[in-house]
């Protein structure tokens, strides 16, 4: 008796529920989504910037045309190839193959997918930090590789010393305030070069109008070399250095505990005093080897590059710190002036980096950036690149999520690794919504039958091993 009153209750309270009004306004994740298929309908829609060969290239519309192409690419589950593909043409049979996937996927250009990532963040603002400053991270990350792909800029040896794994390196510039990837620089595993990888993107990166990029990274890309990059192209920065490069920046006079100067410093190639402007005062000078790389000075040419910095030093908490053998010490250099942040602040600023460190968390084991389905290089930067592109759509998409409050014994909280799956869920709807006629599949990967013929079994690759769980 006491479950059918419950069931008729629950019956009357789902009936006197308010129910949608047809013409309500779109949640955030729905506006969202609808502006990346906008973003991407506008990129196809300029065949001769997508395509190879414009003169050929995606000139008929076909089943896999370029604007499926490209929200494909976006879209990846974890099905195989012709999975994937059944869902977003259709389940009726007449899906393509994956051998005219990869025809079509060999016309697209490089520059396709980083288009549609501007494309897509251009609807959305910058978010201004301290009035005038676009707060940016950089960091770098790994993804493992097909065997042979790349070549031998991707060939790594193990860790152990035991064999090779193929291996590519992203360094991505990462927005703080949006929480999303806004450029990349790919270099094989062999090459990697995270610094020469934040010089480049500091040179190509446009900050919005009225706004001065301001970045933050950590200690393997505080070098003399980025920070002329920096300065170069008008950005602002806050870097971590480590110890010993922290000491000799600021030299023999450097404080026992904390500290917060203003410094003044020449870096030139040349020891020789008679060239330089303060011969008289050799401590402001740091001398570079001439194969050290600084593009400010060409090499093996006398001058001098005056730059001007400031030299933050806090103690780490005993639980923070990297233990005997590591910094014990925040050391960060920047130009920002005392008077817009203290040491206090500037160390609170820098903390906003992690965010990027969870992006990365959220970009590989929810949107799925392992295990390319190609073993050609290009092919796997293009993947790389649209998982950049669904991970932004995800972040901007769930930032609309209300906050559930209190619960009856607990404070509860969104879940933000589910609310990326269900924004994936959505697009992934919104894309691929279709018939399935599983007689017609079944027959079209349907194979011969000959009696007598056996096959050996191949041998296939092991994959590497992965550092993140699947989803």
């Amino acid at each position: 008796m006491g479950r059918k009153r419950k069931r008729k209750r629950k019956e009357r309270a789902r009936a006197a529920a308010p129910k949608p009004a047809e013409g309500r306004a779109p949640r955030l994740s729905e506006r969202v989504a609808e502006t990346l298929l906008a973003a991407a309908a506008r990129v196809a829609a300029d065949r001769e910037a997508c395509a190879r060969d414009p003169a050929r290239d995606f000139l008929r519309e076909r089943k896999l045309g370029l604007l499926r192409l490209l929200l494909l690419l976006v879209t990846w589950g974890q099905d195989t190839v012709a999975g994937e593909l059944a869902e977003m043409c259709g389940w009726d049979g007449g899906a393509p193959s994956p051998s005219a996937l990869t025809q079509q996927w060999k016309k697209l250009s490089d520059g396709a997918m980083p288009r549609l990532l501007r494309e897509f963040l251009s609807a959305f603002g910058a978010v201004p930090r301290m009035g005038r400053y676009w707060l940016l991270a950089a960091d770098g990350t790994e993804q493992q590789l097909l065997p042979g792909t790349g070549g031998p800029r991707c060939r790594v040896r193990n860790g152990t010393g035991d064999g090779f794994h193929w291996e590519m390196h992203a360094t991505c510039a990462f927005d703080v305030a949006r929480r999303v990837f806004v450029d990349a620089v790919f270099q094989g595993g062999a090459e990697e070069d995270e610094p020469g990888a934040l010089c480049e993107l500091a040179g190509r990166l446009r900050a919005p109008r009225g706004l001065v990029p301001l970045w933050l990274a950590d200690r393997g890309f505080c070098n003399w070399n980025v920070i002329a990059h920096l300065k170069g192209s008008g950005a602002s920065f806050c870097l971590r250095a480590k110890d010993p490069w922290m000491e000799s920046l600021v030299g023999d006079d450097m404080p026992g505990g904390e500290f917060d100067m203003d410094l003044v410093r020449f870096v030139t190639r040349t020891r020789r005093l008679g060239g330089r402007s303060r011969p008289g005062e050799p401590w402001l000078y740091r001398v570079l080897y001439a194969d050290r790389r600084f593009d400010a000075l060409p090499p093996r040419e006398p001058g001098e590059w005056r730059c001007e910095l400031r030299a933050d030093r806090l103690a780490l908490p005993a639980a923070d710190g990297d233990g005997a053998d590591g910094d014990l010490w925040l050391n960060l250099v920047t130009d920002l002036p005392a008077s817009e942040l203290d040491a206090r602040a500037l160390a609170a600023l820098y903390a906003e980096r992690w965010s990027e460190e969870t992006g990365f968390s959220l970009l590989k084991n929810v949107c799925g950036m392992r295990d390319p389905r190609t073993r050609d290089w290009s092919r796997a930067v293009q993947e790389v690149w649209g998982r950049l592109v669904l991970c932004d759509a995800c972040s901007l998409g769930v930032e609309g999520v209300p906050e559930p409050g209190r619960g009856p014994v607990h404070a509860r909280a969104t879940d933000r690794c589910d609310a990326f799956k269900a924004f994936m869920a959505m697009l992934r709807h919104m894309v691929r919504r279709r018939a399935f006629d599983v007689e017609a599949y079944a027959a079209r990967r349907s194979h011969s039958v000959r009696p007598g013929r056996s096959h050996p079994r191949r041998k296939r690759p092991k994959s590497p091993p992965k550092s993140c769980c699947r989803h």
